[in-house]
């Protein structure tokens, strides 16, 4: 991702099941992406959500391949 590129969030949850599959999701649609505040939750309070973020050129395709997940 360049800065003119994204990063623009496509899903932001707590559950770490739902944040797997979205994962697996856009690697299989070979989307890039990062998880921001993923490390940030295996400290207290634990129910800290993660943000899924592709570059913006991928943000739509992003949202909908996870649009059933939200």
């Amino acid at each position: 991702m360049t800065t003119s590129d994204g990063p623009v969030t496509v899903l932001t949850t707590a559950d770490p099941g739902l944040l797997a599959v979205a994962q697996s999701i856009l690697e299989a649609a070979e989307i890039p992406f990062v998880v921001k505040g993923e490390n940030q939750r295996i400290l207290p309070p634990f129910d800290r959500a993660a943000e899924v973020q592709v570059g913006a050129a991928d943000a739509e395709a992003a949202r909908t391949l996870l649009a059933e997940l939200a």
